[in-house]
């Protein structure tokens, strides 16, 4: 073999060096994730927060055709009999007219459990307040105060507000609930004056949901 074709032979990599290589990798890898994680959950939060303030923006559009009153829990009639109730109207149903029952709107990113969200149409991820049910804006003193609506559970129904023992969806959160803790163990709570704020579950009570 002559000296020409030696210095033509093409460089390899040793293994030494390409477990060196690997290994750099691994560690900048592992110094960029919980960036990477952090930046994901700071975006899902800012998009649950632009989907409650559209869903805001339509409460303010239902309101002066309802005499300025807050949403109104509601019965769906049957086939126009009035001795069958049916099922609870839900604020998705009740705000159709400008928000449409498939929107995105109605999803958070953080919620994984609305995953046959094209089938099953009435699920959402924002519930509100019972207390609320068809009150007066003139009678709200706390507006400022008083959570309307939030990001859990996923059933897009109603906070029953009942007492821990004898109901699961009360504003009392224990922490170890998901639905509570979608944004790195917090939620997104809108309130009737339509401000936005990221809360801790153990943070609220039932006085957050009283509007006197």
């Amino acid at each position: 073999m002559s000296r020409n074709t030696l210095r033509t032979r093409p460089a390899a990599f040793t293994l030494i060096e390409l477990l060196v290589v690997i290994a750099v990798i691994s560690i900048l890898a592992s110094l960029v994730m919980p960036s990477i994680i952090k930046g994901m959950t700071s975006a899902m939060t800012a998009s649950c927060k632009s989907n409650l303030r559209q869903i805001g923006s339509a409460i303010q559009m239902y309101k002066p055709q309802n005499n300025y009153c807050f949403l109104r829990h509601g019965q769906i009639r049957w086939q126009d009999d009035d001795t069958w109730a049916g099922n609870t109207l839900r604020p998705i149903s009740m705000l159709d007219q400008c928000l449409s029952k498939m929107s995105e709107v109605w999803i958070c990113p953080a919620d994984s459990t609305t995953k046959n969200r094209g089938v099953e149409w009435w699920r959402a991820s924002y519930t509100c307040s019972g207390l609320l049910n068809g009150v007066s804006d003139s009678l709200v003193r706390r507006s400022s105060l008083c959570i309307a609506m939030m990001c859990g559970p996923d059933d897009g129904g109603w906070i029953e507000l009942q007492p821990p023992w004898t109901h699961d969806d009360t504003p009392y959160m224990h922490p170890t609930w998901g639905y509570y803790n979608r944004h790195d163990g917090k939620f997104n709570a809108l309130y009737y004056d339509y401000h936005i704020e990221l809360l801790r579950p153990v943070e609220t009570g039932r006085e957050d949901f009283e509007y006197k």
